[in-house]
């Protein structure tokens, strides 16, 4: 890792909707739950038998150490401390300066509010300017429209498609593999408040 990149364990990142900031142990409450919610994971990739609390401590005792190829936040509303998501980068590979973005808005009080573009706007901006990344990757359910809509009004573009991928309800569903580039303007989002703990 570069010696002048901030492991995210002492980032917040901030905009006027939105704060990311460092995983706490005791978050693991929220996360169980969402993790454990139908609806929830018919909705995003990733594990998708039950998870326990056991499961749920050693994940977080995996997230919460700093190997320099993952940054983990918790999403909060701007103005308020609560936990109403999760944020990361993966995969960060250094030398190749590409990542993997993965988000999830946990807390269905809070989706449909803004607070996801917010969060990616402010993700994509961490891995651009503050790591030096030059691409960043994600996958998406093709069904999920309004997550592949907010990706495309960011700048990331479909590089691929991988049919009948998943099983949702029943039905058989491809994901979409995304890319954004920090070379292309629309997919470098304006400067944000980053401040070091």
């Amino acid at each position: 890792m570069p010696m002048n990149k901030k492991p995210a364990a002492a980032v917040r990142l901030q905009d006027a909707k939105c704060r990311l900031r460092p995983l706490r142990e005791e978050d693991q409450e929220c996360t169980l739950a969402w993790r454990n919610d139908p609806e929830l994971i018919d909705q995003v990739l990733g594990y998708r038998m039950p998870v326990t609390q056991v499961m749920e401590r050693t994940w977080f005792t995996s997230a919460l150490q700093d190997d320099h190829q993952r940054a983990f936040f918790g999403i909060e509303p701007a103005k308020k401390n609560l936990l109403v998501g999760l944020a990361y980068l993966s995969r960060i590979a250094w030398i190749d300066r590409t990542c993997w973005l993965s988000i999830v808005i946990g807390d269905p009080a809070w989706r449909g509010k803004g607070l996801g573009r917010s969060a990616v706007k402010l993700l994509m901006d961490y891995a651009f300017a503050t790591l030096g990344m030059r691409k960043i990757s994600l996958e998406v359910l093709a069904s999920n429209e309004g997550a592949v809509a907010l990706y495309l009004s960011l700048g990331f573009t479909v590089e691929g498609r991988l049919s009948q991928q998943v099983l949702r309800q029943g039905k058989l569903q491809d994901v979409l593999m995304m890319g954004a580039f920090a070379s292309v303007p629309a997919a470098r989002p304006a400067r944000r408040a980053i401040r070091a703990r």
